[in-house]
């Protein structure tokens, strides 16, 4: 799955604004299509994760790309698909320090 910013002036990426699948399916080869650069921490707001801690309603991630709480601690991330016409087809995808989903 290839994933691009929905807005990217030229080499800055805006991943803030959202995000959208750009092609699917296997492919023989491996070679980059587009490579982008992301800051070394980013922060998404989210709707449903709340930092027992903090208390505040967003997900950390280190450069790694690993999430953690303000305290480190590690957090199992969802990541969810949906289609902008179509809100009710969703995909998710549960994102793990360990592999496992």
């Amino acid at each position: 799955m290839l994933l691009k910013p929905i807005v990217a002036n030229d080499d800055e990426a805006n991943w803030k604004l959202g995000w959208q699948v750009e092609g699917i399916g296997a492919n023989d080869s491996t070679a980059i299509v587009a490579q982008y650069f992301l800051p070394t921490n980013i922060t998404i707001q989210s709707k449903g994760f709340v930092d027992p801690h903090s208390g505040q309603s967003q997900i950390r991630f280190n450069p790694a790309g690993a999430a953690k709480s303000k305290h480190g601690g590690f957090i199992a991330n969802r990541l969810i698909f949906a289609h902008t016409k179509n809100t009710d087809l969703q995909r998710h995808v549960i994102l793990a320090a360990s592999g496992r989903s």
